[in-house]
């Protein structure tokens, strides 16, 4: 049996660590001018100007990127009226909302479904996406006020990152250290049909000689809202029953500075009422996830930076039943390292690479019930445990040429199971003072998660997945205070794994003919004084009909839960009453398909009454008035002013119907900083 690389007393760490750093933490009393910034300080050029290293680890702003990258600014979720994560992931350009078994939320992004281990998900530069299927599920938890930026890169970006990140790099920061001892407590309560739903969160920052830090810690408990979902049998169920609970640290230190560490714990449990379509009473998942990791930048020369470092994690994934205590209880594992390279031989040309190994283990502790009928010591075929060994090495090469910059790179990857692979990439950008143009070109391999690898092996073996991707971006200044940014793309990913299911009673994974989309995407950012609007569209065109998983009958261009066509759109504005601002959005997913319960097949198909479906486009309107004097905040929004049907599909031709969420809310956030 394999050996944890943690004991369950690990869990406790994260909590005790944060105690005593605020214990540690300076006194201090309400300040008297605020140190956030005002979501109207930044103008056009100030947003024009922000530098990110998504898409290369040159430093370089957003346009000058080799990549389509979206960037949330703190003041940007607040402008969008956002109460947590899953708010600023549904306004990334192309995204949109499904459901999977057991309540698990997921992204539809640019067409595809990707769940399935299909992005990379980073937190603080540390990976979310769960070892035993490679997915992440943005849960209604991690409140805004913890938020410092999302930067997101749409797209493969295996070369640079490895691991899920084929359709896109989601990356979360936290507050981050700023030198001084500052903080922020903060608490939002919504109100919908049923109990409220309320989050606190608190941020502390502290600096003390060369070592400075930021802690963060929330807490939520609440429902999903209280509407009635229709089960693939029929079974209206209330979804105020799948109430949720959680809590998550994260904590960013520099020891030195050149020493960094990361820390991050996360554990929540839900009532998972929707099991594999099917009504299940209180079933209740519970994940508790523990995160670290270490790196030292090393400079043996003036234009030379090595960073060697290492990575530990935990995760243990239970199901509990009401008549069965555990029916599935499985912890995974991994550790590593790495050490990263960057040489700027001169002022054109900087080089990066590096290589990293992983170990990833699972191990079965108790499964049971009818999708887990072997006994635990035969889970893995005839273990209870199992481990696979991943490397890679990397490079790019980023040259700037006059008024261009050319990047080149590639990735080669070695998998215990997968094998060998390389995936290039290769870009060209250029930015002037009032446009830019991109053209890009990259590729992306994902080899088999655990699960993955233990189901699709019962039927044949499992390849990885390959991406190809194409894209053209052009922006330019569109009217004095705007910006436009047009974002053109071509993605083919080859051997797809998807989740089948042929019966209610056997599914497994498997390899599928390529899944192809193309689309645009649309951008714009307007800033004046006292007013910011920001705006994004995007149209997607899918292959449905070489895909049966997928397939929506009689219907071309579209996967079933997939919109054509997503388009937000949010601005804030100053009012004539000091220190008092408004915000308003709006939100349109198109008209999609998804499965129904079928009262007439009912009666002749008893095990399978279901029938395809068209949802009707959804429009919502969501507005909020923030008011901000000295060290308080208050803000007062109301999402889905008129109360507009909301539903997740499930993307596959298999056994869910459309969840229902997000009635009329409101909501309250009271926000307190101190110095």
């Amino acid at each position: 049996m394999t050996t944890p690389l943690f004991r369950h007393s690990f869990f406790l760490l994260p909590y005790a660590v944060g105690a005593f750093i605020l214990l540690l933490a300076e006194p201090g009393q309400a300040r008297h001018e605020r140190q956030q910034p005002s979501m109207f300080d930044m103008s056009l050029e100030d947003l024009m100007q922000v530098e990110v290293d998504t898409a290369s680890r040159r430093p370089s702003t957003w346009r000058e990127q080799p990549g389509v990258i979206t960037v949330f600014s703190a003041d940007d979720m607040v402008a969008m009226g956002a109460r947590t994560l899953l708010d600023v992931v549904q306004r990334i350009p192309g995204t949109s909302l499904g459901i999977d078994g057991r309540n698990s939320i997921g992204l539809m992004m640019r067409g595809s479904w990707t769940l399935e281990g299909k992005i990379l998900v980073l937190l603080n530069g540390m990976p979310l996406n769960e070892l035993l299927y490679g997915s992440w599920s943005p849960l209604p938890y991690i409140p805004v006020g913890q938020l410092d930026r999302v930067e997101v890169l749409r797209g493969p970006g295996s070369t640079q990152y490895g691991g899920s990140a084929q359709l896109a790099v989601i990356r979360i920061f936290t507050r981050q250290p700023t030198g001084r001892n500052d903080g922020q407590l903060d608490y939002t309560a919504i109100g919908q049909s049923g109990e409220p739903t309320q989050m606190l969160g608190l941020s502390q920052r502290f600096a003390s000689g060369e070592i400075q830090g930021a802690l963060n810690i929330s807490a939520n408990r609440g429902v999903w809202g209280n509407e009635t979902w229709v089960d693939n049998l029929g079974q209206e169920v209330s979804t105020a029953d799948a109430d949720t609970n959680g809590s998550t640290l994260a904590l960013t230190a520099d020891l030195s500075r050149r020493d960094h560490l990361q820390l991050y714990h996360e554990q929540f449990d839900i009532n998972a009422i929707q099991g594999f379509g099917t009504a299940e009473p209180q079933g209740t998942v519970v994940l508790n996830r523990s995160l670290l990791s270490y790196s030292h930048d090393w400079k043996p020369g003036a234009t030379l930076t090595l960073s060697p470092r290492l990575a530990l994690r935990h995760d243990n994934l239970r199901v509990r039943a009401p008549e069965e205590p555990t029916v599935f209880d499985m912890t995974s594992q991994s550790m590593g390292g790495g050490l990263d390279l960057k040489w700027n031989y001169d002022a054109h040309n900087l080089l990066s690479g590096g290589f990293e190994y992983l170990l990833e283990t699972a191990e079965a502790n108790s499964v049971s019930g009818p999708f887990f009928p072997q006994p635990t010591e035969l889970y893995f075929g005839n273990s209870s445990d199992q481990d696979y060994e991943r490397s890679s090495v990397y490079g790019d090469w980023n040259l700037q040429l006059g008024d261009y910059v050319l990047i080149l790179g590639a990735r080669a990857s070695h998998h215990q199971y997968a094998g060998n692979a390389v995936t290039p990439r290769a870009g060209l950008t250029r930015a002037s003072d009032n446009w830019h143009f991109k053209w890009l070109y990259g590729e992306a391999f994902r080899e088999p998660n655990i699960e993955t690898i233990n189901y699709g092996t019962s039927t044949e073996y499992i390849s990885p997945e390959r991406t190809v991707a194409h894209e053209i971006e052009l922006g330019h200044r569109l009217l004095e205070n705007g910006y436009l940014t047009l974002s053109l793309f071509d993605q083919r990913i080859r051997d797809p794994i998807i989740f089948n299911q042929d019966r209610i009673d056997e599914f497994t994974y498997n390899n599928n003919p390529d899944m192809h989309s193309q689309g645009a995407e649309l951008q714009y950012l307007y800033r004046a004084e006292g007013f910011s609007l920001q705006a994004n569209y995007s149209w997607t065109h899918s292959n449905d009909d070489d895909l049966q998983v997928y397939d929506v009958p009689q219907q071309s261009g579209q996967f079933i839960g997939a919109p054509v066509h997503v388009g937000n759109a949010w601005l804030s504005l100053s009012t004539p009453v000091a220190h008092l601002s408004a915000m308003l959005g709006a939100r349109y997913v198109g008209s999609r398909h998804a499965l129904d319960f079928d009262p007439v097949l009912a009666q002749t198909q008893p095990d399978f009454p279901l029938s395809m479906q068209r949802l009707d486009a959804e429009f919502t309107v969501n507005a909020a008035l923030r008011y901000e004097i000295r060290a308080t905040t208050l803000t007062l929004g109301v999402d889905n002013l008129f109360d507009e049907e909301q539903q997740m599909p499930q993307p596959y031709s298999g056994f869910s119907t459309p969840f229902p969420f997000g009635s009329r809310g409101i909501w309250l956030r009271a926000e307190w900083e101190w110095l």
